[in-house]
């Protein structure tokens, strides 16, 4: 899933037809689709009337835990309500559209009823639930389509269009929403992603220093395979770490991807706020090293971030000051967020002599 500049071939406006060799080639890496679970056997008589009338429900805005979830580890499964014949009938439609290529960003315009996914209440309440109401849909996206045979992705973060320097933005203003119209198993090219990875500097794919690159490895025990039911609709952190996995069926996995940023700062939650207080009891020691960040970026999103304490104890303060030096990314973060809410005057009240 790794973005390229607006002037590549593959996103340009220009739509690049190919030749029947090119067609026929496609066919050959799609494994000889139509294949598989009978929902991808139909022909266009199948889909003619099916007709899915535009949304005009409210938004389902997300609950305190559903926001809670998504600071810790950088994803969401949403289920918009949508009948299985339109799932069926957007795989059929990718199927021919790709025949001539990908057509990178153009895919919206030439498959224009995914716009009843993006306006599904349940995926527009998630989405003004974490970027505001007034969010809006990036010029970019793509299909991915992960043929038989597709081998798995390094581990990584998508640049923001080849600027790979470690810039990110911690606090919610890009997220992508990536759209499965086929059921996705372990074995069909699930996507991967590392959770609570968002908040991290180092981009595993690239990175050349001499700090640990703790994230470039697969760790059994923490990474996440997003295998979901047809029609999910994950929406993940634009900085979370993450790879495309091996696809060792005889079908093609298609998944669209499409980012969605943030316009004003938040003043108050846009979400099904019912405490506005941060309660959250983190479980592990990798939830408990992010609660400092998702604290502060909970208090963000109520506009209420910029509260300052002085209950921290001196030696608790010497603690944080030396972690801001570790080699241990993980540490540095923990201490700084830590650092952050404590009130100038109280840290000059306790510095060494």
């Amino acid at each position: 899933m790794a973005r390229r500049g607006w002037g590549n071939n593959n996103n340009s406006n220009n739509f690049r037809y190919v030749t029947s060799e090119r067609r026929s080639l496609n066919k050959r890496r799609r494994g000889n689709q139509p294949t598989g679970t009978p929902q991808h056997k139909a022909n266009d008589k199948n889909f003619i009337g099916t007709k899915i009338s535009m949304n005009k429900s409210p938004p389902i805005l997300l609950s305190d835990e559903e926001v809670e979830f998504f600071l810790y580890n950088g994803y969401l499964v949403i289920k918009p309500d949508l009948p299985s014949s339109f799932h069926s009938y957007i795989y059929y439609q990718t199927e021919k559209i790709l025949d001539d290529g990908n057509p990178g960003n153009n895919i919206l315009p030439m498959l224009p009823a995914l716009n009843q996914v993006l306006t599904e209440p349940k995926v527009e309440g998630a989405l003004i639930s974490l970027l505001g109401k007034n969010y809006e849909i990036h010029p970019h996206r793509h299909c991915h389509n992960s043929t038989p045979g597709f081998r798995e992705q390094k581990w990584h973060k998508d640049s923001f269009w080849g600027y790979i320097r470690p810039i990110r933005y911690n606090s919610l203003r890009y997220i992508m929403a990536m759209y499965y119209p086929q059921k996705v198993t372990e074995k069909n090219g699930p996507t991967g992603a590392k959770p609570g990875t968002q908040y991290y500097s180092i981009n595993p794919k690239y990175y050349k220093g001499n700090l640990r690159n703790m994230f470039s490895q697969d760790d059994i025990h923490h990474d996440k395979l997003l295998c979901v039911d047809p029609g999910d609709v994950v929406l993940i952190h634009y900085d979370i770490i993450h790879r495309g996995s091996a696809n060792s069926t005889d079908e093609t996995r298609f998944m669209f991807k499409f980012q969605f940023v943030r316009m004003e700062e938040p003043t108050a939650p846009t979400w099904n706020c019912k405490n506005i207080a941060w309660n959250s009891k983190p479980g592990n020691t990798h939830e408990k090293m992010l609660e400092p960040v998702c604290h502060y970026i909970w208090d963000w999103l109520c506009g209420t971030a910029h509260k300052t304490t002085t209950n921290v104890d001196k030696s608790i303060l010497e603690g944080y000051v030396n972690n801001l030096k570790s080699k241990d990314e993980m540490n540095r973060f923990f201490a700084a967020y830590s650092l952050g809410p404590v009130s100038y005057t109280h840290l000059r009240a306790h510095e060494t002599p």
